[in-house]
């Protein structure tokens, strides 16, 4: 079943490193969600994005595989959902 209703979900990237060096990690990972052309925002400790639940998993997949394949080291993968059952979520909604 896809589902094609927009939801939130927010990203958070932690590389188990020192802190100068998680950030040029943390900021390829936020440049490949940017690359996907959905609304998102930076916030200290995450990226949220809006999209479908499909796009989002997706975004994660890739965030793994990018940390895989990149990074090789230990890191942490957080994603909160933000998931309505009948209605879209959208950022007018949220922060009026």
């Amino acid at each position: 079943m896809e589902n094609k209703k927009t939801i939130h979900i927010g990203i958070q990237v932690v590389p188990m490193v020192v802190r100068e060096q998680a950030f040029p990690v943390i900021d390829q990972v936020i440049a490949a969600i940017a690359a996907h052309g959905f609304r998102y925002a930076v916030t200290p400790f995450e990226t949220v994005v809006e999209c479908g639940f499909d796009e989002a998993m997706e975004l994660l997949k890739e965030c793994h595989a990018m940390m895989d394949g990149s990074f090789q080291g230990e890191y942490l993968i957080n994603a909160r959902f933000h998931i309505h059952t009948n209605e879209a979520v959208h950022w007018e909604d949220k922060v009026k």
